[in-house]
């Protein structure tokens, strides 16, 4: 483990550690089974998701939302003077997003982000011990949240989401999660069952848990 000091070099030590995060539990990976993710996907919907077009009062309602106090990335413009300017550039954005729709494609520029480091245990000296946060344009963030509403819309509509998917809904929440935890532990001892709950910390779980399942004769999931 090499220690660096300079700040140029520092920085192109997170970059480089956070580019190569996927491709070392790609390869870490130990998997023999023979499925593709075809075998998962059971009754597809029929039904073709099209994208409707934004209109100038939908993003100057978005805009509104939006928190002032939150820091904004490279490409923006300050939250608070974006929420004064709202109805003047309200139809030049929904030219660009509605463009942005048609062609398929996110504006290249929208697409940088300012990465911080949070420190999150034991050493700092170590980089994997930081967890990045990603500072993207507050414009880019607009167009994030029209896509959002348009394909959770689609989603919610055509029961695509899995009924105990609590996080990142609208109407449910963690206590959602724990209600319906309780509710089956209670159903399962009052039928004379055994409860048992297993907790998993998610870091390295890929690797262990195929590990594991290969350990104990699985080879095909």
């Amino acid at each position: 483990m090499k220690t660096v000091y300079n700040s140029t070099e520092i920085a192109n030590a997170f970059n480089s550690h956070y580019t190569s995060v996927a491709d070392k539990i790609l390869k870490n990976r130990k998997y023999d089974g023979k499925k593709t993710f075809n075998a998962y996907l059971k009754n597809p919907n029929q039904r073709s998701f099209m994208i409707k077009p934004t209109t100038p009062q939908e993003i100057e309602d978005t805009i509104s939302k939006i928190d002032k106090s939150k820091s904004t990335g490279p490409n923006s413009i300050p939250n608070p003077l974006l929420k004064g300017i709202k109805k003047s550039i309200s139809i030049p954005l929904s030219i660009m997003f509605n463009k942005s729709f048609q062609n398929g494609q996110c504006p290249d520029f929208l697409k940088l982000s300012i990465v911080i480091p949070i420190h999150k245990k034991d050493s700092k000296l170590t980089v994997s011990n930081y967890r990045p946060i990603s500072l993207l344009s507050n414009i880019n963030k607009i167009l994030e949240k029209l896509m959002f509403n348009r394909l959770y819309s689609f989603l919610e509509s055509n029961n695509c989401i899995y009924n105990l998917q609590f996080g990142f809904r609208q109407k449910y929440s963690t206590n959602h999660a724990l209600l319906s935890m309780i509710q089956e532990i209670r159903e399962t001892v009052d039928n004379g069952n055994l409860a048992v709950g297993v907790f998993v910390d998610y870091t390295n779980l890929n690797t262990m848990v195929f590990e594991v399942l290969q350990k104990n004769g699985f080879t095909h999931f």
